[in-house]
């Protein structure tokens, strides 16, 4: 094998693990400005007053509704209080960045593409 061809596979190798290790950098930093701050940053939250995100059913259960979740936030029937802040101002990709990233750190479905969100999106109630 050649010096060159041994040049572009080992670029080309590094260049895929690098990529790997920061497929969900933008959800990341959205979760941690937008979801961290409740949900914490191992995502188990604060017990009965902010849920935890591994091991729930609602993400595995739920995945076209968390992004609606996400964006719409939700109110208790209770209190008429806010429960968890919406997010109005994330974009579509966006959104499926966050979600992404809170379903591969903690859940096991495959990842949403922008084209899956905006019809994800369309279902959602206002």
């Amino acid at each position: 094998m050649s010096k060159a061809l041994c040049g572009a596979l080992l670029g080309l190798l590094v260049f895929t693990i690098s990529c790997q290790q920061e497929r969900y950098v933008q959800g990341q930093r959205i979760y941690q400005i937008h979801c961290q701050n409740c949900h914490m940053e191992d995502g188990k939250g604060m017990g009965e007053l902010y849920p935890s995100i591994p091991g729930s059913t609602y993400l595995e259960d739920n995945l076209k509704d968390l992004a609606c979740l996400i964006l719409r936030g939700k109110r208790s029937d209770e209190l008429a209080t806010v429960e968890m802040p919406a997010n109005r101002s994330l974009s579509e990709a966006e959104l499926s960045n966050v979600v992404n990233y809170v379903v591969s750190k903690w859940g096991s479905k495959d990842m949403v593409s922008p084209r899956e969100m905006k019809t994800y999106l369309s279902d959602c109630p206002l």
